[in-house]
């Protein structure tokens, strides 16, 4: 029996497929549950995955420069199962796949080198909201400053502008510019005694912000989105909302700028901090200096770390999360599974650092499973 030569891969790409049929995803994002099920009996897609760092997580990668195409040509053989079309995924579909993977091979290899994979699904922001909510219900109830680490388009700035919808709680401002619907499961919280925080102001760090105003970029950034029209419609609307405010994102290093940014705060204004599938890919020297920065911060303010990451890029068997939290051991057999990001808030009573892993999401941000 020949060796499997994306055996390193082949997890995480069955992992992946799993969870886009979850019906809490607008009802399962069958056509993405497929390709990535498929690409690994390819031997063009294997070649392609193969040639790709495993840090770029290869199969999602593939499968976001394969809709990047199929979007861009009505008669890419891609094209008829996209949403709006929806063509029956039958016998025809592999077949499909494969054509498109030969007649594209070079291009595909290109955009893969170019580009990495940038799933900024809207309804994370929900579980954001619910999570800080939680982290802060005993705080004076004063505004607070946003700070979103590896921000990229700036959608994570829209936190303050969002209304999340718990069954028959509602948690967010009264005039929210999106309004979102996630699945609470599990602990104890209960959501309709969680007020957030009012967003002063909210400003985005990121080393390469994308430009949404080029078509191509907002195009490639379509394409990493989850293919369901619901999801796309969500995705649309938060990108426009970027485009018309038009967010402060500053360029550089999150422990280079949050000092400055700190600097510009009234005495005692308590700070937020937010990063979402971004702390996961810093190096541990990078992640452990963004927490001294934070405890330098957290002495002279109240300070929330909102770390929500998910496992697999920390390796087969994850100690810690990014926040540093140990990572109980049927969680690390949960990962072997099943795709999920790991939820953390850290905050600092009496100065002294707190992360808190209070639970686990879908990659889509469609449920949240409290664990505490």
């Amino acid at each position: 029996m020949k060796p499997d030569p994306i055996a390193e891969q082949r997890p995480v790409l069955d992992a992946l497929s799993r969870s886009m049929f979850d019906p809490a995803l607008s009802g399962g994002c069958p056509l993405l549950g497929e390709m990535l099920g498929a690409l690994g009996d390819d031997p063009v897609a294997v070649q392609l995955m193969l040639a790709t760092p495993l840090w770029k997580i290869p199969g999602l990668m593939l499968s976001a420069a394969l809709l990047y195409r199929a979007c861009a040509d009505p008669a890419h053989p891609l094209a008829r199962y996209l949403p709006g079309r929806d063509a029956p995924l039958d016998a025809g579909f592999r077949g499909a796949l494969h054509e498109a993977l030969v007649r594209d091979r070079v291009t595909l290899a290109a955009l893969m080198e170019r580009h990495t994979y940038q799933c900024n699904p809207p309804r994370r922001l929900a579980v954001s909201a619910v999570a800080i909510a939680e982290a802060t219900r005993d705080w004076p109830r004063r505004s607070v400053v946003h700070v979103d680490v590896g921000t990229a388009s700036g959608l994570g700035l829209l936190l303050g502008h969002v209304a999340a919808r718990v069954g028959g709680a509602r948690i967010g401002p009264e005039q929210a510019l999106l309004e979102l619907e996630i699945e609470l499961h599990g602990g104890q919280v209960d959501p309709r005694a969680l007020v957030m925080p009012e967003i002063e102001r909210a400003v985005g760090i990121d080393l390469d912000p994308p430009d949404l105003r080029d078509p191509a970029c907002r195009a490639w950034m379509r394409a990493c989105q989850y293919t369901v029209a619901e999801e796309w419609a969500i995705f649309d609307r938060a990108i426009d909302l970027v485009l018309e405010r038009r967010p402060r994102i500053e360029r550089g290093s999150a422990t280079d700028l949050l000092p400055r940014i700190v600097a510009e705060m009234p005495p005692g204004q308590p700070l937020l901090v937010t990063d979402t599938y971004v702390a996961v890919f810093m190096s541990e020297d990078e992640r452990e200096h963004l927490r001294r920065e934070l405890d330098a911060i957290a002495a002279e303010r109240l300070v929330v770390w909102l770390s929500q990451d998910p496992p697999v890029p920390l390796g087969r068997h994850p100690e810690r999360t990014t926040a540093g939290v140990p990572i109980p051991a049927a969680l690390v057999e949960r990962i072997h599974r099943e795709m999920f990001g790991l939820v953390c808030v850290t905050t600092w009573p009496g100065g002294v650092r707190t992360p808190r892993l209070v639970g686990v999401t879908h990659p889509g941000g469609c449920w949240l499973e409290w664990h505490e």
